[in-house]
């Protein structure tokens, strides 16, 4: 974690749009997927707003940060909340990816054409569905910030999609494939998947059904 990361933490500044939507819209009686936990800033937000009986499932890809994650979530998660860390990637048509590894936690992504091999390393992937079923959640949120790869699954998603009730994600200009402006993204959440856009923050959006 860098000093700028943490100076950001101390002062309220990181995160600080997906931490007020969290407050604001997040329905505690959902379940929760959150894809990119990161150390689990945004997470303990989750975790005190969900309520007793839901389930809360935190995907990280970076091996490194899954045991900081719990050490946050355990000071503010109800023991009545059920919940797990994956220590996977989300990506679709294959079993491993390989993860950039960045000196700030904010940079580290998935990569499908690493530039430099010896900067990251392989990780597990699975896909939502594979996700959900393994939980056996049915309605459920997600929030979301995976640097550009949240297209991954909202091209590949379609079914699993239909029981999601609230989306809370970070857009950025990305290529899969083809180039996707944030404009082509809201686009995929609005009219392929019905979400209907309720508010933003600079990259931060908050959608529901």
């Amino acid at each position: 974690m860098t000093k700028k990361t943490i100076a950001a933490i101390f002062f309220g500044f990181y995160e600080s749009a997906e931490i007020r939507f969290i407050e604001k819209y997040l329905n505690g009686n959902l379940n929760v997927i959150e894809l990119g936990s990161s150390i689990g800033i945004v997470s303990s937000h989750i975790a005190r707003k969900l309520k007793s009986g839901t389930k809360f499932i935190m995907v990280e890809a970076n091996p490194v940060l899954p045991e900081i994650i719990r050490a946050n979530i355990d000071r503010h998660i109800s023991k009545d909340v059920s919940y797990r860390i994956l220590n996977y990637a989300i990506s679709y048509g294959t079993e491993n990816v390989f993860l950039q590894v960045a000196h700030d936690n904010t940079d580290t992504r998935v990569s499908k054409n690493p530039l430099n091999t010896n900067s990251g390393i392989m990780v597990r992937s699975k896909t939502l569905t594979s996700i959900l079923k393994e939980f056996d959640i049915n309605e459920y949120a997600i929030v979301c910030d995976i640097e550009g790869s949240e297209v991954e699954w909202l091209t590949n998603e379609d079914i699993s999609l239909k029981n999601c009730k609230q989306l809370l994600v970070e857009l950025h200009n990305t290529d899969y494939g083809i180039h996707f402006t944030i404009d082509d993204i809201k686009d995929l959440i609005t009219k392929k998947h019905n979400f209907k856009l309720v508010d933003n923050r600079g990259p931060v959006y908050y959608f529901n059904k």
